[in-house]
């Protein structure tokens, strides 16, 4: 096209063609249509048809194997308020299978039902919204068996969800059924043909009635031992596992909810800004509420966990229950040190003769949620006795991978040996990698026993070893045998486990004096046997042992082995 101005100039300008194409799209041909309709009877079997945003005024029906996935679920919309021919249902599915209905919003103006399956076997109704201004069904079942009905929000209809003769084994999960005039589910037929249906995850929410069922059907998961969420349930979680104590009862017959959610499905208890967590920003949402009443506009139903319309310190403390109960919980269940020496297993080569320590925290998931994230426990030591005000030496960190709801572990850190360090301090997760509802049982000290207790067993069993190949002394050989005992005892557990093993060593030590008279001097004899009696008394006046009295009993302990030195030589 050309065009010439007041001055005679020319300008020469190009158009372009604008081709829309029509919103319904069948994927497999290649086809553009005008309406739902069209696209489907131009269809093969198993072809999928794409919709884009809009408003189609029709009702369609559906007998062959088909998907249909529409682009928006708000603002893709069926209505079949202007709509010509097929009137039982604005969605029929007739005598097929496998057909696949997905994100749509389905309204009803003129029909009976807004989907109806009439025997109709796996087909797959998911993410949509089913309303309708009108009398009807928003989902009815007829002869219709193992289907799938998922997700969908289904609301202001006078039954939500109708299951009739011969619709059997169909799973309902996760489904809103809100706001329906007369029953949000009801499940009807003559006995044995309308049974096995499984409806869990659901969310039933002031319907005039929430659910009849005059047949045999599975109102839970089995597998996972959860129900559905009722708005009208006055049972406890006295547990405060999101699960109800008591059965919620199904009107028309015999038939329970053994597992009501006590929150709508797929919320936690107690997560009141629904981010999937419970935290410092639901506690802020909980103040908010507290103390308001049904009618205050701070008033917040999900945070009057009792139902008695007004926000309270009883709610309070079944909201900081769901808190404690949804987070991990790492828990030191104990914590020892054994010291160890020429251990070539365990021992780098370089220090594989020196006396090291073996600390072993003990680490149990406390809490209901199993820890995937990996994180560390910290072992720190102190020159005196533990004080939080005081900087630790750090001796090392062993990292744990995982760890299950109850599962206990063992964090080893072989540790070489300072003599300064007395107090040993470990932490499990040093970094706060872990979200834990309990911080405060992360952390347990000890007090070291005392080196020369562990060191006098020791050097009291390689004695007695030389001094019965020396001097053939038959009770040598027991008083080795009790040391071993008492070196492999846990050392922390309780320092009268070692006085009592060192009672036991003085109490042979007499009859070692008796069966050495003649073959050494008498006066050391004498002096040896002096020293085995005060060991004696220390022990037996020790009513009450700390670790300080088994550490003087073994300083006297060394004495004595120092004096059977000088005998044997």
């Amino acid at each position: 096209m050309t065009a010439t101005d007041a001055l005679g100039h020319s300008n020469s300008t190009r158009t372009t063609a604008v081709i829309y194409l029509p919103p319904v799209h069948n994927i497999n041909n290649d086809g553009y249509y005008y309406t739902i309709q069209a696209a489907i009877n131009d269809a093969y079997p198993g072809d999928t048809i794409c919709v884009r945003n809009g408003t189609y005024y029709e009702s369609i029906y559906i007998s062959k194997p088909l998907t249909l996935i529409g682009e928006n679920k708000e603002t893709t919309i069926i209505d079949d308020s202007h709509a010509f021919g097929f009137s039982l249902a604005v969605v029929g599915l007739y005598s097929s299978s496998d057909i696949v209905i997905h994100q749509f919003t389905i309204k009803m103006n003129k029909s009976n039902t807004v989907i109806r399956l009439h025997n109709t076997n796996h087909a797959t109704i998911s993410d949509c919204i089913i309303t309708t201004d009108a009398t009807g069904s928003g989902i009815f079942f007829y002869e219709s068996p193992n289907n799938i009905i998922s997700q969908n929000l289904i609301t202001h209809c006078d039954y939500g969800i109708s299951l009739s003769d011969g619709s059997s084994q169909n799973n309902i999960y996760e489904n809103t059924i809100q706001d329906n005039r007369i029953t949000g589910i009801i499940i009807q037929g003559s006995a044995g043909t309308t049974i096995n249906n499984r409806l869990y995850h659901n969310n039933f929410i002031n319907n005039t009635q929430n659910a009849y069922d005059e047949c045999n059907n599975i109102w839970y998961n089995p597998d996972l031992k959860e129900g559905n969420f009722w708005d009208d349930y006055t049972g406890m979680d006295t547990d405060f596992n999101g699960i109800g104590d008591t059965p919620y009862n199904i009107s028309g017959g015999s038939n329970k909810d053994y597992y009501p959610l006590i929150c709508p499905w797929p919320q936690i208890p107690g997560d009141l800004d629904h981010d999937d967590d419970i935290d410092e920003d639901d506690y802020q949402l909980f103040l908010s509420a507290f103390g308001h009443s049904i009618g205050d506009p701070e008033f917040n139903p999900e945070a009057d966990y009792d139902h008695d319309g007004i926000v309270t310190l009883v709610d309070y403390q079944i909201w900081l229950m769901y808190y404690r109960t949804s987070h991990t919980d790492i828990l030191i269940s104990g914590i020892t040190a054994n010291y160890i020496t020429g251990d070539s297993t365990s021992l780098s080569a370089e220090h594989d003769t020196a006396t090291k320590i073996k600390l072993t925290a003990t680490i149990k998931n406390n809490g209901t949620i199993d820890i995937t994230t990996p994180f560390q426990v910290s072992f720190y030591g102190y020159r005196g006795p533990y004080d939080p005000h005081i900087r630790p030496i750090h001796l090392g960190t062993i990292e744990i991978p995982s760890l299950s709801v109850g599962e206990t572990t063992e964090a080893i850190l072989l540790w070489r040996l300072q003599p300064e360090i007395q107090t040993i301090l470990a932490i499990a997760d040093s970094s706060r990698v872990v979200k834990e509802n309990n911080e405060n049982n992360n952390e347990m000290s000890i007090k070291l026993p005392s080196y020369p207790l562990w060191k006098c067993l020791t050097e009291t069993q390689e004695i007695y070893k030389k001094l019965n190949e020396q001097y053939k002394v038959p009770s040598a050989e027991k008083i080795i045998t009790l040391a071993e005992e008492a070196i492999s005892l846990d050392v922390y557990a309780n320092p009268q486990e070692y006085l009592e093993a060192m009672k036991g060593i003085a109490g042979v030590e007499f009859q070692v004096g008796d069966e050495l008279k003649g073959q050494v001097h008498d006066d050391l004899l004498e002096k040896y046997q002096e020293m085995v009696k005060q060991l004696l008394d220390r022990i037996v006046s020790s009513s009450e042992t700390s670790w300080d009295d088994a550490a003087a009993v073994a300083e006297l302990q060394v004495q004595i082995c120092k004096h059977m030195k000088q005998m044997m030589t």
